[in-house]
C-alpha cells in the first residue's frame, strides 16, 4: 500500500517543483555541461544518424553533452521500467508512440508542459501529436510517421478500363473485376500480429467506428467488408500467412494487381520495380465511405520523450528534442527512415524533394489519421490482440462477423 503523500517523481513536479524549474538558471549559464543519457533501440543507419543528431547537437550546444546507450527492442520497455524503478531513469527516451500511455502511468516518463515554447497545435497534425500526450500532459514531440497507402498495377487497372479506386465500395468493385487468371485484385496482411488489426483500423474508422465500441454496427460491416474480400475472391485466403513484408514481391511479380505496404517499403518496392519494368502507383487508402473523403487511418512512428527526474537535465532533454524538430534537423532524419514529418514547417520542406514524392499518400492522409491509444491508452494491444482474432475468424468462414466480435 502506497504511504499518503507524494512520490519523490510527483514532488518534482508538483507546483513547488515546477517553479523551481522555471527560477533555475538557464542551461547556456550552466558552470558545466549538463550530461544526458539517451536511451533507444535503433540500431543499423537509423542509430547511426541518432549519434549524429546527438553528436551536432552538443556542437551546437556545449553547455549540454549527449551520450547514447541503446538496447535490443525487445528488451526496452523493460529496461525503462527497471531504469526508473531504480532512481537512474534515462534524460531522453525514444520510444514506439502507442508506448507512451503505459509507460506514462508507470511513472517512466516525465511531463515537459513547463518548458514548452512552441505553439504546438499549430506545428503538429493532431495525430502524431495526440502520441505524445497523455491524460493532458506533453510527455515528447513525435519524430516522424509511417502508414500504410495502396500501390496498383496501371497495365492492369489501364486494361480493364479503371481508375483507382478511393472507397471501400470502389475497392470491393475494382477489385473484384481485376481478380481471375492467377491474378488477385487485393491483398493486406491478416497475420496474426499487430499489422493485421493495424490494416483493418482505416475500414472501421472511416465508418465512424471506435475502439471503445466493437459491438457497433460500425465495427460489424467494417469486419464483413474485410472479411468478404477473402470470400468473394477480391483478395487471396493465404494472406492469413502473410506478412506485409511478403506482399511486396508477390506484388511486383504480378500475382497481385492492388495491395496494401508500408511506406518503409517504398523505396524497396520502387528499386524492385524498376528492375522488372512494372508501372505502379501509389495511393491513399481506399477507405473512405463517400468520394472526396479522406480515410481515417492508423499510423507509427517514434516518440522522443523526457524521463529525467532532475529539473535541470529534463529542461536539457527538452532543448535537445526541440532541436530535433528544426526542419533541417528532422527532414533528412526521417528521410533516412523513410518516415514522413509530423510537423507542418517539416512537411514543406520534406516535400520539395523530389525524391520524397513516393511518400506523398502518407503525408495527405496525416491530417485525419488517428492514434491507436487514444481511447484505450495502454490496453489497446491487448484488445487489438482480440480484433486480430476475430478478423482471422470471420476470413476463414468460423465464425460471422457479429459473433466474432461479440467474443470481444
Amino acid at each position: 500500500m502506497q504511504r499518503h503523500g507524494m512520490t519523490r517523481r510527483q514532488a518534482l513536479w508538483s507546483g513547488a517543483g515546477i517553479a523551481s524549474i522555471l527560477a533555475a538558471p538557464a542551461i547556456g549559464r550552466a558552470q558545466s555541461p549538463v550530461e544526458l543519457t539517451m536511451l533507444d533501440y535503433s540500431t543499423g543507419p537509423a542509430g547511426e544518424t541518432l549519434s549524429r543528431l546527438a553528436s551536432d547537437f552538443t556542437a551546437e550546444n556545449p553547455a549540454i553533452r549527449i551520450t547514447r546507450q541503446t538496447v535490443p527492442q525487445n528488451q526496452y520497455q523493460n529496461t525503462l521500467l527497471q531504469r526508473a524503478a531504480a532512481g537512474q531513469p534515462a534524460d531522453i527516451l525514444d520510444i514506439d508512440g502507442p508506448m507512451t500511455p503505459g509507460l506514462a502511468e508507470a511513472g517512466v516518463l516525465a511531463p515537459i508542459d513547463a518548458y514548452v515554447d512552441l505553439d504546438l497545435d499549430a506545428t503538429f497534425y493532431p495525430a502524431p501529436l495526440s502520441t505524445a500526450r497523455w491524460k493532458g500532459k506533453l510527455y515528447g514531440l513525435p519524430a516522424g510517421n509511417n502508414a500504410e497507402v495502396l500501390v496498383y498495377n496501371k497495365k492492369m487497372l489501364a486494361d480493364k478500363g479503371l481508375t483507382v479506386p478511393a472507397t471501400q465500395d470502389e475497392l470491393r468493385e475494382t477489385g473484384k473485376k481485376l481478380a481471375g487468371n492467377g491474378v488477385y485484385g487485393f491483398a493486406a496482411s491478416a497475420y496474426g500480429g499487430e499489422e493485421c488489426t493495424w490494416n483493418w483500423l482505416p475500414y472501421f474508422w472511416s465508418r465512424g467506428g471506435n475502439l471503445d465500441d466493437l459491438h457497433s454496427q460500425a465495427a460489424v460491416d467494417a469486419l464483413e467488408f474485410w472479411g468478404g474480400l477473402v470470400r468473394d475472391g477480391i483478395a487471396p485466403a493465404a494472406q492469413l500467412s502473410w506478412q506485409t513484408a511478403e506482399i511486396e514481391p508477390r506484388f511486383v511479380n504480378g500475382q497481385l494487381a492492388m495491395a496494401m505496404l508500408g511506406s518503409w517499403q517504398l523505396r524497396s518496392l520502387d528499386a524492385n520495380a524498376k528492375q522488372v519494368g512494372l508501372d505502379y502507383g501509389i495511393a491513399i487508402l481506399p477507405a473512405a465511405m463517400k468520394p472526396g473523403e479522406k480515410p481515417i487511418a492508423p499510423f507509427g512512428g517514434e516518440v522522443m520523450a523526457v524521463g529525467s527526474l532532475d529539473p535541470a537535465k529534463a529542461a536539457a532533454a527538452w532543448q535537445f528534442i526541440k532541436w530535433v524538430q528544426t526542419p533541417k534537423v528532422i527532414v533528412p532524419f526521417v528521410e533516412q527512415s523513410a518516415y514522413v514529418p509530423a510537423s507542418k514547417p517539416a512537411t514543406v520542406l520534406f516535400e520539395s524533394n523530389p525524391a520524397n514524392g513516393l511518400f506523398k499518400a502518407v503525408s495527405q492522409m496525416l491530417p485525419t489519421a488517428r492514434s491507436r491509444t487514444e481511447l484505450l491508452g495502454a490496453s489497446y494491444y491487448e484488445v487489438s490482440g482480440k480484433i486480430t482474432t476475430a478478423i482471422q475468424q470471420v476470413m476463414t468462414g468460423a465464425a460471422d462477423a457479429k459473433t466474432a466480435l461479440g467474443a470481444i
